[in-house]
């Protein structure tokens, strides 16, 4: 077992920041996580392993729960992990804020020593040789690390890893950027798939949007979704917080504590580094996907795409760094890159370019219709589509039901349900009982007769 007791203090202090809570977090990262962070090219390639630190944000009881699991003792012996106290969560408190309020302590750690900052998820996959390449960018000065955010189904995920047998108790994951590629290509998450621009369910709110590239193991990407995998504490002169009271660290934080001409290094290539988010479709799903009938006309199609990228771009969802940067873009890939790659680039550059430049005033002036137009349709349909889900929270308002009720909590809220919210779908289901069951009962009688007829 390595040991870091003749370890020197050279190189870039290395915080690496986590937050987790309760036995699947938990269970995520001792499983996954951390031994994909335990990788040759991880963990055990930092330089300044004394001074650096594993910081994680959980519950006394989480924390205790750890500290004899084989993989834990493994971290140990290259890196000291340090423990910021969290309280359990309320049952109703918002996942998305526990986890805020969580990296907004970690964040604080990281800065009052003067850190670099790695921020971690308990349930993303990291490949080999992810912190030897954020090691370097820190050796180098750069003050932030990007790397696109985009969730992937987990079940599927794991169970082709454990099939592999690359999960193994107490022992490291080691994977490399293309195999992690290629393993969650094929499981891709529903909420990711909202994300296609050559398909009829292209998401209204695009914080990312995908280009196939045809007979290739892959896909361009230009992103408002970051992950700041490194961030440099020590260029920070005051460090602003104030987003993770409202919302989570992907928004304006970055902009917020570096302004537009940070010294940002942008991950373009998933050769570089990958990670995975894994996010089960029963805990978060987008299924059936929601198909937008203008989408598939030809022409229509086109611009009612473009306008949604164009609302989206000038939105109080970004903030001019990222604009800034939304147009590199980012290839994920299992293949090799062919011309096939530079075609598909093109085409995405072209159309980020129409999305990010200034209209004329006519031009502003029929984007700002067709944008209220589209909204408007799309209020009006997502009503129609959860209208179970919109009268059961009206139940709430009124006091018929107690529980708290969110359109994403895995529910199916889309399928038709015999009642009062249905009433064309509950009259077809009563008629289909009634003379479907005489027909069930005709047919039943002429079998009988069938099988009893002498000829």
């Amino acid at each position: 077992m390595p040991s870091r007791g003749n370890e020197e203090t050279e190189g870039p202090v290395l915080y690496l920041l986590t937050v987790l809570w309760g036995k699947t977090f938990r269970e995520m990262f001792l499983s996954v996580c951390l031994p994909s962070l335990l990788a040759p090219e991880n963990i055990p390639i930092i330089e300044n392993k004394i001074e650096s630190r594993l910081v994680i944000v959980t519950t006394e009881e989480d924390w205790q729960a750890m500290q004899d699991h084989s993989i834990f003792k493994l971290l140990r012996s290259y890196i000291e992990p340090v423990h910021i106290a969290m309280q359990n969560p309320k049952p109703t408190d918002l996942k998305m804020l526990v986890m805020s309020a969580g990296q907004k302590a970690a964040t604080e750690y990281a800065f009052s020593h003067g850190a670099f900052g790695m921020v971690l998820c308990p349930d993303i996959i990291y490949s080999d040789g992810t912190v030897a390449t954020l090691q370097h960018h820190a050796r180098v000065g750069v003050d932030v690390v990007f790397a696109i955010g985009m969730r992937f189904e987990q079940e599927g995920v794991l169970e082709e890893l454990e099939q592999a047998h690359l999960v193994l108790p107490g022992r490291p994951l080691r994977i490399s950027p293309r195999d992690l590629v290629a393993l969650a290509l094929e499981h891709l998450h529903s909420e990711s798939k909202l994300y296609e621009w050559d398909s009829d369910h292209y998401w209204r709110t695009p914080v990312t949007t995908i280009w196939a590239v045809p007979g290739s193991r892959g896909f361009v990407a230009h992103s408002f979704s970051w992950t700041p995998l490194l961030v440099d504490y020590a260029a920070i002169k005051q460090h602003a917080t104030d987003v993770f009271d409202h919302w989570t660290m992907d928004a304006n934080y970055i902009y917020d504590n570096f302004g537009k001409d940070a010294n940002v290094h942008v991950v373009q290539d998933s050769d570089e580094l990958m990670q995975v988010s894994l996010t089960s479709e029963k805990v978060l799903t987008y299924y059936p996907l929601a198909k937008h009938r203008m989408q598939t006309w030809p022409v229509v199609g086109r611009v009612v795409k473009s306008v949604q990228l164009m609302s989206f771009v000038r939105s109080e969802f970004t903030d001019p760094l990222r604009r800034k940067i939304f147009v590199q873009p980012v290839r994920i890939h299992a293949d090799p890159i062919n011309g096939q790659w530079k075609q598909v680039e093109a085409r995405a550059q072209a159309i980020v370019a129409r999305a990010i430049a200034e209209p004329s005033r006519a031009g502003s002036a029929v984007q700002a219709f067709l944008s209220t137009a589209l909204t408007i349709s799309h209020e009006l349909g997502w009503h129609y589509r959860y209208r179970r889900f919109v009268w059961q929270r009206v139940k709430e308002k009124i006091g018929l039901a107690r529980s708290r009720a969110r359109w994403d909590d895995g529910n199916d809220w889309v399928t038709p349900a015999f009642g009062l919210l249905n009433p064309i779908w509950s009259l077809r289901i009563m008629l289909l009982r009634v003379f479907g069951a005489k027909k069930s009962s005709r047919a039943s009688t002429a079998v009988q007769h069938t099988d009893t007829d002498p000829r």
